[in-house]
This record gives structure tokens, C-alpha cells and sequence, in this order.
């Protein structure tokens, strides 16, 4: 019988070794263990251990033992010298309606050079946890092109939060190109409801040059976006959230910048404490938020901006959010009443956020749908708010700065390869 157990007892230390697998298989109650290398001298940048998929087809899909039965993690990767680790085109799933618990994919320690893509977690209590030592952190981690979905933790089971994304002591970490859709919530289960704890993406006040940008971020218990430490929050899509995102500054000679985000809809779920509210700078003096759009919040939603005092705030656009008044000037040829569902209706698709949310995220190989990008949608709504000659501009394309540059993966592996 091939099983991942068989296959990771194989896995040499200190070795570019290769865990590949089927392009359709299924793996169920199995998951690939824990990976506890203290060896020094491991794989190299060229040369990383690689977990990723052959063949054609969807994504394998690995299940792991349900809570309690067995190891409830995905992966583990617990090691203080392990570096270098590819993780691409696989999938660490458990089903909506069975509670699991543990993390789809748990990387500790101070590990450096990771890099995830084209993967999907969903239904874990954490989907992915990132976690460096306070005094050792974890290096050069980036996410691209991967779905992170639907989790949550069942109280009546186990007393923990929930959300798609944990990071914590991570230094240089970049997430791109990713969707993040209804973490930290199961309406379901009575025990799982949405709480102002559980959130799409957290990122701990304890790490350093985070870069989040051209995401997809909707539906989540609470906030889509805690970016604790500062950084760079850029052309990203939320959708549908109780708090769109906010920016604070844990790291206190780190900078902030807003810039090119488009926040939609909000949520009107009854969340003490988290009532739509759009962008939250959390007055941070120095930091900047520009060209940012927040529109069509539900009746009765909280600041579309928030936390500005010290902040440079230009060219940034509000309409129709809860009693926020309307901000930039409202051209006579903006089509300011496009939405989520208009969108999908020029497509000639289900006009629901669901339905886009399901799209944005059905993609494979790392090739995206091009009408469900960030880049896409976002240009699609500064058309209609004649946002770019607004802000005097041919293209609302973003050229990253320094920190957004220093942030690109050390580890470009185009091709997968056996190792000798």
C-alpha cells in the first residue's frame, strides 16, 4: 500500500529529496508527519526538499485522521536547521462539517527560505501556522497563488481561535496572488459561529517587512486583514468582511503603506466589537494610505477610515459606506454603483458573493482566471469611480518600493527535478 508515512520514512536528512504525487489521487485519513531535522548542511536555495505533485489533473488531495484519532496537522515542519523547503501544488484538506482541529500545514521554528504555491489548506482550526522564535525568527517565507479556506474551530471541542493564516516572529514575509475566503467561522455548528477573535489572515505585532499584495480577501469571521507588525498592504481585494483590515504598528520603526486596495460590501454579522468597518490605520504617524476605494458598506457599518490622524491620506475614495460620509470628488462620468454583483453579471455569472468567492478560487497549476484577479476587479472599480484620472495616472499599476522589493523570494524554482 503507498502511503505518505512510507513515502516521508524515505526522505534522507540533509537531502534535497522529493515527495511528489498524483495529480488526482486522494489520500485519506494520512497525513505527511513531522519533519524534525536538526541536521546542519541541509538542502540549498537551488536545491530545496520538495513537496509538490506530478502528473495531470487536480490537485492530490491529502485528509488528514480526524481530531483525536490520529495526528490532526496536515505537515509538520518542526525543525531548528530544516531551510529551504518548496511545498507547491497539493492540496491539505478536511471536510466542512467534521471538526478536525490542528493546522493544515505548521512550520516552527526558525526556519529560513519557505515557499508555498499553488496549494490549498481548508477546514483546519489554523489552516497555515507560521512561527519563528521571539529571539530567532523565521526568514524569507512567501505565499503566492494559493487558496486558504473555511476554517474554524468547534468550542464545544476545543477552546482556541481560528483563522486562514497565523504568523508570528517572521521576518521578510510576502503573500500574493492568494485568496482567503469565510476563515475562522462555520455557521453550521452552533459552537463555531463567527466571533470577533477569528480572522482570514493574522499576522503578529512580532514580525518584520511583511508585504501583502494582489489578494483576495473575503468573508471572514471578523477582520480579513490584522497586519500587526506594519508593512506594505497593496492592491488587494476585501470582500464581505466585518473589518476590511487594519494596519498597526507593532514594530515601532517599521513603516505603513495603504495603497491601491479596493474594500467592498462589508458584513452585517453581529459581531461585538466588529461592525464593518473599512481601513484602520490606528493613527500611526508616517504611515500613508493612498487611492484606496471602500464602498457599499451595509446599513449600519462602522468608519470606512479610521486611525488616520498622523497618517498622509490622499486620493482615497468613500461611497455609500454605512453614514461615513462620501469622499473624493464624484465626477459626473463615474459609474460610482458597481459592485461585486455587477461584476459577475457582465461575466454572465451568478450575481452573488458566493459565487465570486467560489470563482476566485477555482484555479489549478498556479495559472489564474484572469477575470478573477485582484488586479482585475480592482481595475474594474476604479474605472467606475474614474479613479485613475483622478489621481492623475495612466494605470493604477504599483511600483513596489525598497521594502516590497527586499521582500521577493531567495528561491526561484521554476522546475522540479530529482535530485542525485
Amino acid at each position: 500500500m503507498k502511503t505518505l508515512s512510507k513515502a516521508m520514512s524515505l526522505v534522507r536528512s540533509g537531502k534535497p529529496d522529493q515527495v511528489l504525487l498524483k495529480r488526482g489521487d486522494r489520500f485519506l485519513d494520512q497525513s505527511f508527519g513531522q519533519i524534525n531535522d536538526v541536521t546542519t548542511g541541509g538542502p540549498s536555495p537551488d536545491r530545496p526538499f520538495v513537496i509538490a505533485s506530478y502528473g495531470t489533473g487536480a490537485r492530490p488531495i491529502v485528509t488528514p485522521a480526524k481530531f483525536g484519532e490520529g495526528t490532526p496537522d496536515g505537515l509538520r515542519v518542526w525543525s531548528d536547521n530544516f531551510s529551504n523547503v518548496l511545498i507547491k501544488s497539493v492540496s491539505i484538506e478536511r471536510p466542512t462539517d467534521e471538526f478536525g482541529g490542528g493546522a493544515g500545514i505548521s512550520i516552527l521554528n526558525p526556519i529560513s527560505n519557505v515557499h508555498i504555491e499553488d496549494v490549498r489548506v481548508s477546514g483546519f482550526a489554523t489552516n497555515v501556522v507560521l512561527q519563528g522564535r521571539r529571539e530567532t525568527h523565521m526568514t524569507d517565507v512567501v505565499i503566492r497563488r494559493s487558496i486558504f479556506d473555511n476554517a474554524f474551530v468547534d468550542r464545544a471541542e476545543l477552546d482556541a481561535h481560528s483563522s486562514g493564516l497565523y504568523a508570528s516572529n517572521v521576518e521578510r514575509l510576502t503573500i500574493e496572488e492568494s485568496v482567503f475566503d469565510h476563515n475562522g467561522w462555520n455557521a453550521e455548528i452552533e459552537e463555531a459561529r463567527p466571533t470577533k477573535f477569528n480572522h482570514n489572515v493574522y499576522i503578529q505585532s512580532d514580525s518584520l517587512d511583511v508585504v501583502f499584495r494582489d489578494n483576495i480577501v473575503g468573508r471572514a469571521s471578523a477582520a480579513g486583514l490584522q497586519m500587526r507588525p506594519g508593512g506594505e498592504v497593496i492592491n488587494n481585494l476585501f470582500i464581505a468582511n466585518n473589518d476590511a483590515f487594519y494596519l498597526s504598528d507593532g514594530q515601532s520603526d517599521a513603516a505603513g503603506l495603504a495603497v491601491d486596495n479596493v474594500v467592498l460590501h462589508g458584513s452585517d454579522k453581529d459581531i461585538a466589537g466588529a461592525v464593518s468597518w473599512g481601513i484602520d490605520m490606528k493613527d500611526n504617524a508616517g504611515y500613508r494610505a493612498l487611492h484606496n476605494i471602500v464602498a457599499h458598506g451595509p446599513d449600519g457599518a462602522g468608519a470606512a477610515l479610521v486611525g488616520l490622524d498622523g497618517v498622509l491620506a490622499e486620493g482615497n475614495v468613500v461611497y455609500d459606506w454605512g453614514t461615513s460620509e462620501d469622499v473624493g470628488p464624484i465626477a459626473e462620468l463615474v459609474d460610482p454603483d458597481r459592485t461585486i454583483f455587477s461584476y459577475m453579471e457582465a461575466l454572465g455569472l451568478e450575481p452573488t458573493i458566493e459565487a465570486f468567492m467560489l470563482a476566485s478560487a477555482m484555479f489549478e497549476e498556479g495559472t489564474l482566471d484572469p477575470r478573477f484577479t485582484a488586479q482585475a476587479v480592482n481595475s474594474y472599480f476604479r474605472e467606475g469611480f474614474a479613479a485613475n484620472e483622478q489621481w492623475g495616472r495612466n494605470d493604477a499599476k504599483y511600483v513596489p518600493t525598497p521594502t516590497a522589493i527586499a521582500a521577493v523570494p531567495l528561491l526561484m524554482w521554476c522546475l522540479l527535478r530529482r535530485p542525485t
